[in-house]
This record gives structure tokens, C-alpha cells and sequence, in this order.
């Protein structure tokens, strides 16, 4: 009876999903589809297996109240069936077709105008850029990327990840919006114009800003962030190319899971509940993807309010917190859950948070009608990121622009609702984007305006 169950929630979302998108075509995925991707495989498959019973993974072995898997079960289908029907509702009140503007855009070419002055302004951003991750590894004395090929225990691992995230002595700024943020655009923009020209100069500037994009994501150590940068230019391909080929898609996806069993054998801790690298359905590669993530929503649902009160708004930014609610300290939910659930490695200084599937947070601060409305306001704001970008004119500062969205939301899906409300690095992203075309048209007016008077003194 409940796999019948589960198998009706899978099939009524797929066929919603298949609404707003072709969710079945993989060659030319977007950010609904894997939207789609994201919450059944690091969502719904791990609850599915959990309400089955197969439930010996070590997270969930910390739930104490047998309601909670119930719960949290029905939490998660909710969001899977919610999501494509409040964008479906959406696209029929707005009268659009996004399954064919999404084809039309992917079949129109890349607009490359102002080559010129375009590499001037980017040529400027990579600099600020590459100036940004040196002041990074200045301050934490290396570049921590060639620490995986220095042999490093793995406990080496799990303490640095900690010191360099909440004890960097730098610059926050400069390393969370220039460093982290800033560079793997840029390095998306010059791809674009690299592919489209075919001209040395930005095929140079595209390898420079990679390589200080390789080195500052990998900065913390930790395995996801390279992979979704590596699988931004997936993206780009795509909608350079008009989809592509199940060759490089298969090429691409093998790759994927080599560097994962990589990562996983090099950064796995030696001890404690997840030992080294098996092919337990409960640990390694698989656990972690299917498992972990999906955990720390149970033990949310655990915690809250039975162990914890609801943080009614506490997890907010504090100068929100200050407004809603004055003198309320600001506290995400994540971490409240590793100090309940994981104390020993927060006092370790080893554990940060337990980041999961953002109706969590919602949930933690607002209870059930956090989920219900947490839900609907992240299904409109995708879907109107999609539409919009697949209506804009297709130049590479867009297309890079939309890639990196695609990718921190689908980032933020499996982290906190309250980045979904405010998001500093988002707002900087698409700042940037919208002063570097603005800089474009004014260098084109200033040479329109000065340049022939110059010519005419030349004469």
C-alpha cells in the first residue's frame, strides 16, 4: 500500500512537471527540471525509502517521535506536487507556453554586440576578480586545493572546512561576494563569449578566470561547489547548442560520479557514524545524496517544537530580526538542530549546520502554514525566473547570468527558505550583470563622442 502511494505521487508530479517543461528530455534540462531532479532524488526517494522502513541510515536513527517520518513524508510529497501546480496555474493565468518559449529560445543564436568594449569591462571584473581570491588564500596562507593532492587526513579536512568558513580573518566581503560569487561568473560570461567569437583573447581571459574560479570554490573543501560549477557550463552548452548530445551527456554524467567517488574517498571522515567510502545504501556517495540531505528535514520536523519553540521569524537576516522581532538573536534552524541532534562535533568545532530541503527552515520558524506558503512562494519566483530570462535577449552576460541563478537556486533548495527572501550574493550577482552592460553602453558613448574629435585633431 504505501509503495501504490508512492508510486501515484511520483506519477501525478511527473505529469505536472511535464506541464511546465519537457522534464523527460535530459539533453536540454533547465531549472524546472531539475528543479524536478533535485527534489526526487536528494528529497522524495530518501523520504520514500524511510517511510518504507528502510531506515537505518544514522540520522534518522536520532528521530524520537514515531509521528515524524509520517509527517515528514507527507511534508515532502507536498512540496514535490505543490511546486509544478502553482507554476502551472501561473503560466495558465498569464496566458504563456513555456515548453515553447523555452524551444525558441534555445534555437536563437548568442547576440555579440560591443566585442570590443565588452572585453574591456570584463577584462577589468576578471582582474578585481583574481585580485580577490589571492587576498583569500593570502589570508588563509595557501590555496587550499592543492591540499587534496597533499595526502591530508581526514580529520585535517573536517577542522580546516570549519576554521575557513567561521574563522577567516579577512575580508567577508570580499570572499563571499567578489571571491565566491563574482568569479564564477565571470568566468560563465568569458565562456560564452570564448565559444561564440572563437577569439584568442577571450578563450586567454576564459582559462585565467577558470582557474581562479577551480581554486575558490574548493576553498572550504567541500564537494558540492565544484560540482555545480563544472556543471554550469552543462548548462551552458545546452543553450549555446540547443540541447546536447546523449554522448557528452553520458561522458558528462560518468565524469560526475568519478569525481564524487574521488571526493568521497579523500574527504570522508576515518570515523564516527559514516566510516569510509562502501557502497552501503546508507553511507558513501549514495547515502549522503539520497539520505543525508532528506535527514536533517526529519530531524527538523523532530525538533520543532517539541525540543525547540518555533523561531517565529528568528532565522531571517538580523537586521530583519531586529524589525519583527527586537532583541531576538538571529539563529538559522539548521544550526539549532546540529547543537540538539550533534552536539559532541559542534563543541568539536567540526559541525556547522544541517542544511536541508528549504521547507525545513519554513517549517522551523513558522510551523505547517511556513511550508504551505514557503512553497508557493518559491514555485512563483522560479518559474518567473525562467520565463523571464527565456524571453531576454539572448547576449552572453544574460546567458551567464541565467546559469548562475539556475545553479544558486537549485543550491538554495537544499539550504534555507530565508536565502529565497534575501540573498545577498543574488543581488550582487545580478547588480554586477546589470553595471557591466550598463558600462558597455556608456564606453560606446564616449567613443561615439570623443573619438571623432580626436580624429579630427589627428587630421
Amino acid at each position: 500500500m504505501k509503495l501504490v502511494l508512492i508510486l501515484a505521487i511520483f506519477i501525478f508530479s511527473v505529469y505536472l512537471f511535464n506541464k511546465c517543461c519537457n522534464i523527460i528530455d535530459i539533453t536540454r534540462v533547465n531549472i524546472i527540471s531539475l528543479l524536478f531532479y533535485s527534489i526526487t532524488v536528494q528529497c522524495f526517494l530518501g523520504a520514500s525509502l524511510i517511510f518504507m522502513g528502510y531506515d537505518r541510515h544514522y540520522l534518522i536513527r536520532l528521530v524520537t517521535q514515531p509521528t515524524t517520518i509520517l509527517k515528514s513524508f507527507l511534508i515532502v510529497s507536498y512540496v514535490l506536487i505543490s511546486i509544478p501546480l502553482f507554476m502551472y496555474i501561473m503560466n495558465r493565468l498569464l496566458k504563456q507556453d513555456t515548453k515553447m518559449l523555452y524551444s525558441s529560445y534555445l534555437k536563437s543564436n548568442v547576440v555579440i554586440d560591443n566585442n570590443r568594449e565588452a572585453f574591456i569591462i570584463l577584462s577589468l571584473l576578471t582582474l578585481l576578480c583574481v585580485a580577490a581570491c589571492s587576498y583569500v588564500f593570502i589570508k588563509i596562507g595557501r590555496i587550499p586545493f592543492f591540499d587534496f593532492f597533499m595526502h591530508k587526513g581526514n580529520e585535517f579536512f573536517s577542522i580546516e572546512r570549519i576554521n575557513i568558513k567561521f574563522k577567516f580573518s579577512g575580508n567577508q566581503y570580499i570572499r563571499n561576494l567578489i571571491g565566491l560569487v563574482l568569479t564564477p561568473f565571470i568566468s560563465y560570461c568569458n565562456y560564452v563569449y570564448a565559444k561564440s567569437t572563437k577569439e584568442k583573447k577571450w578563450i586567454f581571459l576564459f582559462l585565467i578566470s577558470f582557474l581562479f574560479s577551480i581554486f575558490i570554490v574548493t576553498y572550504d573543501y567541500e564537494k558540492a561547489p565544484i560540482l555545480y560549477y563544472l556543471g554550469g557550463f552543462f548548462l551552458i552548452e545546452i543553450i549555446l547548442k540547443d540541447g546536447i548530445k546523449a554522448k557528452k551527456l553520458i561522458s558528462f554524467t560518468a565524469l560526475v560520479v568519478i569525481m564524487i567517488v574521488l571526493m568521497y574517498k579523500v574527504l570522508s571522515p576515518a570515523k564516527g557514524p559514516v566510516k569510509t567510502f562502501n557502497f552501503s545504501i546508507y553511507t558513501g556517495p549514495f547515502g549522503r545524496i539520497v539520505y543525508t540531505q532528506v535527514a536533517a528535514l526529519f530531524l527538523h520536523i523532530d525538533a520543532f517544537p517539541l525540543y525547540v519553540p518555533f523561531l517565529e521569524g528568528a532565522s531571517f537576516p538580523q537586521w530583519i530580526v531586529n524589525i519583527i522581532l527586537p532583541g531576538t538573536k538571529y539563529i538559522r534552524s539548521g544550526r539549532y538542530v546540529m547543537q540538539l541532534f550533534n552536539p559532541v562535533g559542534v563543541e568539536k568545532g567540526i559541525a556547522g549546520v544541517m542544511s536541508t530541503l528549504f521547507v525545513g527552515e519554513a517549517y522551523a520558524n513558522f510551523s505547517i502554514l511556513g511550508v504551505i506558503l514557503s512553497t508557493l512562494y518559491v514555485a512563483l519566483l522560479l518559474n518567473t525566473i525562467f520565463t523571464f530570462f527565456i524571453r531576454s535577449k539572448k547576449n552572453p552576460i544574460n546567458v551567464a547570468l541565467f546559469i548562475t541563478l539556475t545553479i544558486s537556486m537549485l543550491k538554495t533548495i537544499q539550504g534555507g527558505f530565508v536565502d529565497f527572501i534575501y540573498n545577498p550574493s543574488v543581488i550582487f550577482t545580478i547588480g554586477v550583470a546589470a553595471m557591466a552592460q550598463m558600462s558597455v553602453m556608456i564606453l560606446i558613448k564616449l567613443k561615439r563622442r570623443f573619438l571623432p574629435a580626436v580624429q579630427k585633431k589627428t587630421n
